[in-house]
């Protein structure tokens, strides 16, 4: 199997989910051949989306983020994968 490259996209709200920005452009350029968005308060726990990419990802495969804060907002729970 050949690997694949996965983005990993956390939108703050339903309107940034809408339009492309940043984030979206620099996961394409990366060449992200699928992208795991979610649009969740930065207060919840859970991530489905992120739960789905790490679910998904085989070894060899990358899950590029656009910004480091985006896999997680708090160290602890993004230290334990």
């Amino acid at each position: 199997m050949d690997n694949e490259t996965l983005g990993r996209r956390l939108c703050q709200s339903q309107q940034e989910g809408a339009e492309p920005g940043p984030a979206a452009a620099g996961l394409a350029a990366a060449g992200c051949e699928r992208i795991f968005e979610e649009s969740i308060s930065s207060r919840e726990q859970t991530r489905p989306q992120l739960e789905a990419a790490l679910d998904y990802c085989r070894e060899g495969d990358v899950l590029v983020v656009w910004k480091l804060d985006r896999l997680g907002r708090r160290s602890r729970s993004s230290s334990s994968w």
